[in-house]
């Protein structure tokens, strides 16, 4: 038998940076009480329903995008702010994810990202997203990876993949924690 080497071993402790916990995705059924945490959804509504539970992102019966499209949205999440990560096929979200990871997103201004072909196509420039009840304000893709993280720590936040999520939707959650960074 071949012997692990530091390349083939895989690490089940979590990974620090800055001395934080870098969060590990959970699944939607395990999310209890969403309105106090930050939220980054990855994956579409038809394998995660807990997305529809926000006005702003869309269902699974209305999903707005063709195959090769993906969108990145934020809403308000009581006091919290939810990013929605998804396309209309696996490939299609992990393009959206891998985008983030990217940083190409540092310069767009507002809340809503439809890409095609890896490249920004439409920014909903004229909303943002105020929460005057919380210390976030008004924030766009520009401010990414706040809220998610402020000061170097991560703020009270989790990745969320669907139930029904296939395996490429995991790992767009690893690269959209790697975003953050």
């Amino acid at each position: 038998t071949r012997k692990e080497s530091s390349l083939t071993t895989i690490s089940k402790k979590p990974v620090n940076v800055l001395g934080e916990k870098i969060p590990s995705p959970i699944l939607a059924s395990e999310l209890k009480f969403k309105e106090d945490y930050h939220l980054i959804f990855v994956g579409g509504p038809c394998v995660n329903p807990l997305v529809e539970q926000f006005k702003e992102f869309p269902s699974c019966k209305d999903w707005p995008l063709m195959e090769g499209e993906a969108m990145i949205k934020y809403a308000k999440n009581g006091k919290n702010i939810a990013m929605f990560v998804a396309g209309t096929t696996a490939e299609d979200t992990r393009m959206a994810t891998e985008f983030l990871k990217t940083g190409k997103h540092a310069d767009i201004k507002g809340r809503y990202i439809k890409i095609v072909n890896k490249k920004p196509q439409q920014a909903n420039l004229k909303e943002s997203i105020q929460t005057p009840e919380s210390d976030i304000g008004d924030i766009d893709f520009s401010d990414y990876p706040y809220p998610f993280i402020k000061n170097g720590k991560f703020q009270n936040m989790l990745l969320v993949v669907g139930d029904n999520a296939k395996a490429k939707d995991t790992i767009g959650a690893a690269d959209v924690a790697g975003s953050l960074l």
